[in-house]
């Protein structure tokens, strides 16, 4: 235990890349618009503190005059995060609506995935101007395993509820991709773990693909969570092959005020027995499948 969490503080640890990485990322996928006031200040004050744990592991800590240096850091950078939330909010409901006025699916996937490389590019840059040559880089911590049987019998659900060549192909890719997740070590050595709602895979390049290479599969399988609240399992392509699976609400757009994040909503994979699936029809709306 008190080993991983040393690594969460050493600013040239992978952990500390890796994990710093994808806490900026999963705050990215927050909608804070469409939070009630009171989680609203909870989303302040996780974004306020992520900030100035990362500021405070970056800084030198060689700098000392009558407070440490990276101490003063994470101080001011998460008091400056928390008095400018209201201006930055306001920025990424901007950004979010240009990106759906220029016909990007789902933003804050691309959003986070944005904010979660460029942690790791400065966490890259910084480990090279520490000049550090043992451990192993971020990229090294990367692994691949079988695709789980429920998230297997999920997507053979959503590709074979429409008999077309592109669900064939991808079918074909299926049996041949694995998940892909990151090593830290820190789930296992802090005693914890839990569901993500969304799973990556690795295909390899030489199977067929198809096009249009990035697009979100219209088949999407829906499902009812906890107080019967609709939720949808969704297949995200890339480059032609299957990129990764998602729960989410049917509809970002219409995510209300005090609606509840999808993490508090679900714990696992739904039964693939409760699934029913739709179709985006090409009239924009979304038809129920037999």
């Amino acid at each position: 235990m008190h080993h991983a969490l040393a690594r969460l503080t050493d600013p040239v640890s992978p952990v500390f890349g890796v994990v710093s990485a994808a806490a900026f990322g999963a705050l990215s996928l927050v909608d804070p618009a469409a939070l009630s006031p009171a989680r609203r200040r909870a989303y302040r004050a996780g974004v306020a503190t992520t900030t100035a744990w990362w500021a405070g592991v970056t800084t030198d800590r060689d700098r000392t005059a009558f407070v440490p240096a990276h101490v003063v850091a994470a101080l001011v950078a998460g008091g400056a995060v928390w008095a400018l939330a209201g201006p930055s909010e306001a920025l990424d409901a901007r950004v979010v609506s240009r990106l759906h006025a220029t016909g990007v699916r789902r933003p804050r996937r691309w959003l986070a995935a944005v904010s979660a490389a460029g942690v790791l590019a400065s966490f890259a840059a910084d480990r090279a101007a520490a000049g550090t040559e043992e451990g192993v880089w971020v990229d090294e911590l990367l692994r691949a395993r079988p695709v789980t049987p429920q998230v297997r019998q999920i997507i053979e659900g959503i590709l074979q509820a429409t008999d077309t060549p592109d669900a064939q192909v991808l079918l074909a890719q299926l049996d041949v991709a694995q998940e892909s997740y990151y090593d830290t070590g820190a789930d296992v050595e802090a005693g914890t773990g839990g569901f993500s709602p969304m799973v990556e895979f690795e295909v390899p390049d030489e199977v067929v693909r198809v096009v249009p290479h990035s697009q979100v599969h219209p088949v999407q399988a829906r499902f009812r969570a906890s107080g019967g609240i609709e939720l949808q399992v969704s297949l995200q392509l890339h480059r032609g092959k299957l990129a990764h699976l998602t729960v989410e609400y049917p509809d970002q757009d219409e995510v209300v005020v005090g609606d509840a994040l999808v993490e508090e909503l679900v714990d696992r994979w739904p039964d693939p027995a409760q699934l029913r699936y739709v179709l985006d029809g090409s009239d924009g709306a979304s038809h129920t499948l037999p």
